[in-house]
C-alpha cells in the first residue's frame, strides 16, 4: 500500500490524485510514511489532501484517526476544522460526536471542550 505509493512517487515524482493514493490507505497513512522517509513534497501534498477531505460529516472521525499518527500538521488541521465548524458538526452531524463518548477518547473530548468558546449568559 503506502510503500508502493512512496516508491511510485520516488521513481516518477508524480503526486497521487486521491488521498488514499489509489491503494485504499487509511486517513493520514501516506502522510505518515512520507514524513518517515522525508519525502517532503509528498508529505505536503498529503497534508493538502487531508485538508481538502475535511467535511462536517467526517471531521470527528478524522480527528480521532490522526491522534495515533503523531503528525502535528494533520492534528492541527483537524482540530482547527472541528473548532471552527463545531456548531455545524453539532447540528448537521451530531451523531459523530458520540464517538468521543468512548473511554479511550475522553481526553479528546476534554480537549475539545476546553477549546470551545464559552457562551456567556445575558
Amino acid at each position: 500500500g503506502a510503500c508502493r505509493a512512496l516508491q511510485r512517487f520516488l521513481y516518477t515524482n508524480d503526486l497521487p490524485k486521491e488521498e488514499d493514493c489509489g491503494e485504499g490507505l487509511a486517513v493520514g497513512e501516506m502522510a505518515q510514511v512520507a514524513d518517515r522517509f522525508q519525502a517532503v513534497a509528498l508529505y505536503e501534498h498529503c497534508v493538502q489532501k487531508f485538508r481538502e477531505g475535511l467535511k462536517v460529516g467526517n471531521a470527528i472521525e478524522r480527528l480521532v484517526k490522526v491522534q495515533d499518527l503523531k503528525l502535528d500538521a494533520l492534528q492541527q488541521l483537524a482540530w482547527a476544522f472541528v473548532l471552527y465548524n463545531y456548531h455545524a458538526i453539532q447540528t448537521q452531524a451530531g451523531h459523530t460526536l458520540d464517538t468521543l463518548d468512548q473511554p479511550e477518547f475522553t481526553y479528546l473530548m476534554l480537549q475539545l471542550l476546553k477549546q470551545l468558546p464559552v457562551a456567556h449568559a445575558q
